[in-house]
């Protein structure tokens, strides 16, 4: 009878331990999930993401006791995606965001991130820069709502083009420095190679500040801080002018059915040149990503607004069950070089190799390019803090160091740092924004006849509000000026 005893206690002491140890080991593993929205380039294929993901969780465990989710979006169905989880308010705890913070603020749904940097994240502040921190600050609350990506701010007007179509037809492409120089350029590629299209105009050549929506801007080379209606001044005439001359040319690619990247279109083979936004670097991001020879021209001086450095940022909704690893999770992307690396290349040896380790040197595997990696993200200015990652092959060692310089030495907006809240004119914003939707892109394929369409266009605008607009906008900004 004891001996029955005896073995039931060490029994029933067994059992008790495995249960311990079985309940010791699910509350190790159920540490929580971040779940992450980011971009994508277009529509390709990440084969190799949960591998890159799963290497990123064995490394931040330890760290911050949570581990990440992330879903990959592309650029052209990101934001309704996104709102579509917002407002549903399924999980989602740490997104990227490229416009529309103070709208998403304003109605509740993203978190205000004072405290949580404080606690989580004290040198992130530091690390951004705080004159770039304001694309994501509220003067009005004093909170940060989101946090710019660490990567160029500033705006490089120009010409993105095929160096080899370029080198084939004999076009001189360093006699080009302004807009109006294109139209040799063109006429030349399209007497000798009438099957190639001299330009997509897929996207806007800007010589403004937008301030924000665009209705009501301040103009770089009138150096001064009146608010003007864009659409009736005469730099604007003179662009939709020479946009039509192009397209009655047969200079221009129907891009109205898909307006597309300019990977899209240049990747091509039948379209010559796209408008871009160069920087330090642009051109060998560029030849990696779309895997073909390119050039860049700038056609402007370099120049800063608040919606540039608005433009990419990471946000945590309201909602979010778990915001404090969240932002210990952003201060690895902003702080820590392996986290880096993973988010922005993958892994070594499988997706990039190590060229120069004493200069910080990478590029591809033999047999590996952008066509067929299994994680061809690239997306290095959307990372966190890209100037801790890897250089790859063609860029110099101190390529970080030059895109600061170009960020620190643009010529800044006389709004730089100005917040613009439509909040007093929003019935206003809607009805011009409907109106610039029914117009604008028919002037930007030069489409319409400029003298009989663009007097149409402004009177719709100005029945619609938008001196209304303009007058609040230069009210706001005068009240900010007096502030600096």
């Amino acid at each position: 009878m004891k001996k029955w005893k005896l073995t039931f206690c060490i029994a029933a002491l067994f059992l008790t331990g495995c249960q311990a140890e079985q309940e010791n080991v699910s509350k190790t593993e159920e540490i929580p999930t971040i779940e992450i929205f980011t971009y994508k380039n277009t529509e390709i294929d990440i084969p190799d993401s949960q591998m890159v993901i799963d290497q990123i969780n064995e490394y931040i465990k330890p760290l911050i006791q949570a581990q990440i989710h992330v879903t990959f979006i592309s650029q052209e169905s990101y934001r309704s995606r996104l709102n579509q989880v917002l407002d549903s308010r399924e999980q989602l705890d740490l997104f990227h965001l490229n416009t529309g913070l103070k709208q998403l603020y304003e109605s509740g749904r993203v978190t205000p991130l004072n405290e949580l940097i404080r606690q989580y994240a004290p040198e992130i502040v530091t690390t951004v820069g705080e004159e770039y921190m304001q694309g994501g600050y509220d003067a009005e609350t004093q909170q940060y709502y989101g946090i710019p990506t660490c990567r160029d701010y500033s705006l490089r007007p120009g010409l993105e083009y095929r160096s080899d179509i370029a080198q084939q037809y004999g076009l001189d492409m360093e006699s080009v420095h302004t807009i109006s120089d294109l139209t040799e350029v063109f006429a030349k590629l399209k007497e000798k190679a009438p099957m190639i299209y001299p330009m997509a105009p897929n996207g806007i050549y800007r010589n403004w500040d937008n301030l924000g929506d665009g209705l009501g801007v301040l103009m770089y080379d009138r150096k001064d801080t009146t608010v003007v209606n864009l659409y009736e001044t005469e730099e604007y005439k003179e662009y939709l002018s020479l946009i039509r001359d192009w397209n009655q040319k047969g200079y221009l690619y129907d891009t109205s059915s898909n307006n597309g990247l300019n990977a899209y279109y240049l990747s091509s083979g039948f379209v010559f040149s796209c408008f871009a936004n160069g920087k330090p670097g642009f051109v060998v991001q560029e030849i990696r990503n779309l895997n073909c020879p390119i050039g860049f021209i700038s056609l402007q001086e370099d120049s800063i607004s608040t919606d540039r450095i608005s433009y990419w940022m990471w946000a945590i909704p309201q909602d979010s069950q778990y915001k404090e690893e969240a932002m210990q999770f952003l201060n690895l992307l902003y702080h820590d070089k392996t986290v880096i690396n993973l988010w922005t290349y993958g892994i070594e040896g499988i997706h990039y190799e190590i060229l120069d380790e004493e200069k910080d040197i990478i590029g591809f595997p033999q047999g590996i390019d952008s066509s067929n990696s299994g994680f061809p993200i690239f997306l290095e200015y959307t990372s966190g803090n890209q100037y801790l990652a890897h250089i790859w092959e063609g860029n110099p060692p101190t390529i970080w160091e030059e895109m600061k310089s170009f960020n620190d030495n643009a010529v800044r907006s006389k709004a730089f740092g100005f917040q613009y809240d439509d909040s007093k004119v929003r019935s206003e914003v809607i009805a011009c924004s409907t109106v610039v939707e029914k117009y604008e892109d028919g002037f930007l394929h030069g489409v319409y006849d400029i003298d009989t369409m663009l007097p149409v266009f402004i009177r719709e605008l100005k029945e619609a509000g938008i001196e209304r607009i303009i007058e609040e906008k230069q009210s706001q900004l005068d009240e900010w000026l007096k502030t600096k």
